[in-house]
This record gives structure tokens, C-alpha cells and sequence, in this order.
């Protein structure tokens, strides 16, 4: 799967000065949306390496290209990210859906848009880990002969953002037909929220299952209608919607409420943000317009050799085998990433930096279809730069903990 390598941009109001902020938007960027505190979130395709081709994550920069930061990772097969918007008590809500045969329909997820000070930022790298909450998605089946008929089903992400949990509680993003109402009717699933006054989202919702593989069918095929949910509180059945357009004759989508912006978040607009552009004058190895950035780490100790599933088998030791992805064999390499081996403390020594380079899409070129991306690398579409290498000891310097300082 290729995509254009689309990438952050800012410029004037009158469309001047157009320059890039998104230098690192390897895949691509989509839905800039700015937050109440002037930072700007967006949507961002996250297959580079090896991994799962389908992901796009949740991420914030400021908009001079500075401060990089995950609001929500997509470490879970074929999730994807998109449509967000923020609420008038703070909290982020997107969608998360399957994006291949949903149409952009899920779940609607809400979280924090900021951390708590002295706390972790994210839950645990093992989903079922208790840092990790519990996500409802509907309830299983309508068939009294299934054990778990009608019973309420859940998932944990891994890396949870904190205060994490699902609005349209009555719903999920996964590719299959939605779920059942507890009177055996299509709970539907919902897409493009938008924060309205008073805590409300606006929101399309579609009834009947919203797949388009026959799971075990794909009719009705969708039909999105616009409906409020409530106070920005989870529901548990579609019908805790409140309707404001299904005409059967038509796709209604995108609402957006015609308030000033005061009406939704108490404030005349987002907050202004300090603009600090390089003007050359930093270093000469730098001229003006170049980026640049800090890269630090907390420990190159403390780290979790087996994230996400574990290898049991002899062979790898608790890690999972690197050199492929077929049926989930190596979900910490497909989905985000491991070690490539085991190895002690005492053979941290350097640490090399690696820059993929996204590669423009071409609709051209010497295929009879198709045309071709360019230059590959095995990972796929990018290529491969190595930025340097940094010594991690220094002499008689010690981390807290006693070790070899690893820290600069």
C-alpha cells in the first residue's frame, strides 16, 4: 500500500510564506486540527519498517515544528487513527476503525489531552497489563446457544493514553459487521465527531453492520445520518443518540456546529504559542530554515526486551523472531517494534540514529500499472540514512542507579 508522503505545512493567512513543520512525516499527515492549548494534532501513517501497513497514529506538534509528542499509538492490527476533535472539558475524541472495509466507520475513543505531572504518560507495552483500561465494545452475539451471548466484550490498548475510554460504548472499529443490541438489532458504528457547547459531540452514525464483507452479510449497505451524543458521556446503545438528519435518500457527513468558538471551549481561541523558526543564527552548520532537533533518552537500561506478545519457544528466548510477520508470528516487530536480540547492560556502548526518508509517490514509471515508488528498501517504501552514531559511557559517570551513565 503507498501513499503520498503528505506533510505538515503552516503559512500566512493570506497564503504566503507556505513552509514545511512536519520534517519528520515520513508516511504522511492528515485532519490538522488545532487544540484549545495551540497545539496542533493530526493523524499520522505509522507503517515505517516492517510493520502493519493499515496503522495510522494520533499525534501533536506545535506549529513551528517543534515539540513532537504521541497522543495515541496504533499498536493493534489494522487500526487506524483519523477524525479527531476535542471536547469542551479538554478531552480528545477520534475514531478507530479497520480502515480497508469499514468506510471510515468505528468507535469513538476519548482520552486526555494532557499528563499529569510526575506520572507515567502511557500504559504498559503488554495490553492485558492492569495500567491498561479496559475498553468496551459492545456486547457478543444474539444467539442464546453461545455462551457468551449478549454479554458486554472489552479490549486494552497497549500504551493507553491516560483517562482512555469508548463514547459509543455500544460499538467497535474491527473488521467485522458491527455488533448486536441487546434486542438482536445492528448497533451500527459512528464516524466524524466534532465537539459542539456544552460538552455535546456531533457525529455520524450508520445502522446495520457497516462492513462490506459478508460477516456474516454487508447489507443494509451504510446510510450516515448526523446525531448528538450527550454531555461527551458514554452510551451503550445507539438509540442514546439524538437525531438531528437521516434522510434515507442520502450519505450525510462532517458536521460541524456554526458557534463562535467561545460557545464550545470557553475562550476566545486556542492559545498562541511561542514561534521559534531557525533564522541561521544558532550554528553555521545550520542555515536558516533547516531542522533540527534534541534527542535524549531516560535509560538505555530500562527497557522491556519482549513488549506485546511473548515467544515462548526455546529458540528465541522470549523474543520473537524478526524476519517475518505472517500470521502474527513476530507481533513485536509487525506491530511496534523489539529487540533484535539479547544482550547485557555491559555491551551498551553506542547508539546509532537512523533516518527513514519517505519516498514520493509516483503514478508513473516502467510498470504497465501500477507505476513504481522508486527506490526500496527491504522494509518497503522508505530508505534508510544512517545520522550518526553516539558513544553512550562515560568514564567514571553513573546513572541513579549506579550504572554506566547511558542518559546523553
Amino acid at each position: 500500500m503507498t501513499f503520498p508522503n503528505l506533510r505538515l505545512y503552516i503559512m500566512d493567512e493570506n497564503g504566503e510564506n507556505v513552509e514545511p513543520i512536519g520534517h519528520i512525516n515520513i508516511g504522511s499527515a492528515l485532519h490538522p486540527t488545532v487544540l484549545k492549548d495551540g497545539r496542533v494534532m493530526f493523524s499520522s501513517y505509522e507503517a515505517q519498517g516492517v510493520r502493519d501497513d493499515r496503522v495510522w497514529g494520533l499525534w501533536a506538534i506545535w506549529p513551528d515544528g517543534r515539540k513532537w509528542e504521541a497522543l495515541m499509538s496504533p499498536f493493534k492490527i489494522g487500526a487506524a487513527f483519523h477524525f479527531q476533535t476535542q471536547l469542551s472539558d479538554g478531552r480528545i475524541g477520534v475514531i478507530e476503525y479497520y480502515n480497508l472495509n469499514n468506510n471510515g466507520f468505528g468507535t469513538l475513543l476519548a482520552f486526555n489531552a494532557t499528563k499529569t505531572p510526575g506520572s507515567a504518560p502511557f500504559g504498559s507495552p503488554i495490553d492485558t497489563h492492569a495500567s491498561n483500561p479496559q475498553v468496551r465494545r459492545g456486547v457478543w452475539f444474539f444467539d442464546p446457544s453461545h455462551p457468551a451471548h449478549l454479554q458486554p466484550r472489552y479490549t486494552q490498548y497497549r500504551f493507553s493514553p491516560p483517562g482512555l475510554s469508548a463514547l459509543s460504548a455500544f460499538t467497535h472499529g474491527e473488521d467485522q459487521a458491527a455488533g448486536w443490541e441487546l434486542d438482536g438489532t445492528w448497533a451500527g458504528k459512528v464516524t466524524h465527531p466534532a465537539g459542539a457547547p456544552n460538552n455535546d459531540v456531533l457525529l455520524v452514525w450508520s445502522p446495520g453492520p457497516v462492513n462490506q464483507l459478508d460477516r456474516p452479510t454487508r447489507l443494509p449497505q451504510p446510510d450516515g445520518g448526523l446525531y448528538l451524543l450527550k454531555n461527551g458521556t458514554a452510551i451503550t446503545d445507539h438509540r442514546q443518540l439524538v437525531l438531528i438528519k437521516n434522510s434515507p435518500n442520502y450519505n450525510e457527513t462532517q458536521p460541524k456546529a456554526l458557534v463562535p468558538y467561545a460557545a464550545i471551549y470557553g475562550v476566545a481561541a486556542p492559545a498562541a504559542l511561542p514561534y521559534l523558526p531557525n533564522d541561521g543564527s544558532a550554528h553555521a552548520g545550520l542555515p536558516a530554515g533547516t531542522p533540527f532537533g534534541l534527542v535524549g533518552s531516560s535509560s538505555f537500561y530500562k527497557r522491556d526486551s519482549a513488549p506485546g506478545s511473548v515467544n515462548t519457544s526455546g529458540i528465541y528466548q522470549g523474543l520473537d523472531a524478526f524476519n517475518t510477520s505472517e500470521n502474527d508470528a513476530s507481533p513485536n516487530w509487525f506491530i511496534q517494534g523489539a529487540d533484535a536480540g539479547r544482550y547485557t547492560n555491559a555491551e551498551i556502548f553506542a547508539v546509532r540514529i537512523l533516518g527513514m526518508e519517505g519516498v514520493a509517490h509516483r503514478s508513473y514509471g516502467p510498470a504497465a500499472t501500477g507505476g513504481s515508488p522508486g527506490f526500496r528498501s527491504h522494509a518497503g517504501i522508505k530508505r534508510l540514512r544512517v545520522l550518526g552514531e553516539i558513544p553512550l559511557r562515560k568514564a567514571g559517570v553513573t546513572d541513579p542507579d549506579g550504572n554506566p551513565d547511558t542518559r546523553y
